[in-house]
């Protein structure tokens, strides 16, 4: 809980409909006299309420990007707590302007129909009941209420995209940026619904069969195939979807896990899987990916590489696309397509894991923040189980 005003809304909200609030606030440290005014200002609301109150005092922020860092600091914080505490849920205060700038960016980076669904209401313990509700419509009840809130001056600085975005780009939409904030979290609703239907369908069935007429040349055709088949935990070769998209292909052909048929394909996941083990720090063993296993926490998911994915390394490399990321030597080119990311409770990309069956491990990137270091006291590795691919 910041103090400002969307996460003072939320937990008054929260409180008023009865349930138990445990208030994590992580003071960086990052504006001085300021910071410490906003930790006061949520100790002192807490006490009040008779909230739980857990104050993460200036923590020690891992290397690379400063926003990044301090987001993964945050939702690890907020993951100890929920253990501690036994909560049901981390409730974060997105809505629906937030939503918004999230579409818009992931438009501008060239996002897939896949990735423009913006945030989810609940992934894990994380939850964003306010995703339906304007900032506007926070700070009016609050107001309404005689409840006061802390405000930010970094949501000023316009050196971060968002706040360029939030104060040069959405304001520009003038009086449709009601209806668009609105329809951006009805449109994120309903696509992810329809693509997560899809893949529900495919999961349940060992054969997929891919009519000519879901490969029209459309956007939304090749996001819904693509979906489908990502509910295997696997993405296709770029030389699946050259045959899946040239044509020419005689009946009985095959392609690695798809097989020409009359009037379309059919698709026999033959995918890998990636073992988890958890094991006090000693020195980092060869065939594995590892990560600080505190840093992390325990609520991440594994998941197939989307387009416009990001993952932020330590200096000097930076933020890169895992597109680049794959497009390296020692990746073999069969094995690309079938990366495997690491996603932490932030929806942070915390690493990118790909494998060579010739080799006797696997090639993996790990995120500044989760990368172990002389403190860490827990790993968490990572160890691929894969099987094999023919192409004929």
């Amino acid at each position: 809980m910041s103090g400002g005003a969307d996460s003072t809304a939320l937990a008054e909200l929260l409180h008023g409909s009865g349930y138990r609030i445990e208030a994590v606030h992580v003071d960086y440290g990052f504006r001085g006299e300021e910071s410490e005014t906003d930790a006061r200002f949520v100790r002192d609301l807490a006490l009040d309420r008779g909230w739980g109150f857990h104050l993460i005092g200036k923590p020690e922020l891992p290397g690379g990007n400063r926003q990044a860092a301090a987001r993964a600091v945050r939702y690890a914080a907020f993951e100890r707590v929920r253990e501690q505490t036994r909560c049901e849920a981390v409730a974060v205060a997105h809505h629906a302007d937030d939503q918004l700038e999230t579409v818009l960016l992931q438009i501008a980076r060239g996002s897939g129909p896949d990735a423009r669904h913006g945030m989810e209401p609940r992934i894990g313990w994380v939850v964003r009941p306010l995703l339906d509700i304007r900032a506007t419509e926070l700070r009016a009840w609050l107001q309404a209420r005689g409840a006061g809130w802390r405000e930010d001056g970094s949501n000023r600085d316009l050196r971060y995209r968002r706040n360029r975005l939030r104060q040069l780009v959405v304001p520009a939409l003038g009086p449709a940026h009601r209806r668009a904030a609105a329809a951006v979290a009805a449109f994120s609703r309903h696509l992810a619904a329809a693509l997560d239907a899809d893949g529900a369908r495919a999961a349940d069935a060992p054969l997929v069969r891919i009519p000519d007429a879901a490969l029209a040349p459309s956007a939304w055709s090749r996001a819904r195939t693509a979906r489908l088949l990502r509910a295997f935990g696997r993405r296709l070769a770029p030389a699946e979807w050259h045959a899946l998209l040239r044509g020419g292909f005689r009946p009985g052909q095959r392609v690695g896990a798809l097989t020409r048929e009359r009037g379309g394909w059919s698709f026999r996941p033959d995918g890998w899987d990636l073992h988890v083990r958890a094991e006090p720090a000693t020195e980092v063993r060869p065939g594995t990916v590892t990560l600080d296993a505190d840093r992390l926490g325990t609520n991440y998911h594994i998941r197939p590489w989307q387009a416009g994915d990001r993952i932020r390394l330590a200096p000097p490399a930076g933020t890169q696309k895992l597109s680049d990321c794959c497009n390296r030597p020692s990746v073999p080119a069969a094995w690309k397509a079938r990366c495997r990311v690491v996603v932490a409770l932030d929806g942070s990309i915390a690493a990118v894991i790909f494998a060579d069956p010739d080799k006797a491990g696997p090639e993996g990137r790990v995120a500044a923040a989760y990368l172990p270091g002389p403190d860490t006291r827990h790993l968490l590795r990572f160890v691929p189980c894969m099987s094999t691919s023919q192409t004929t």
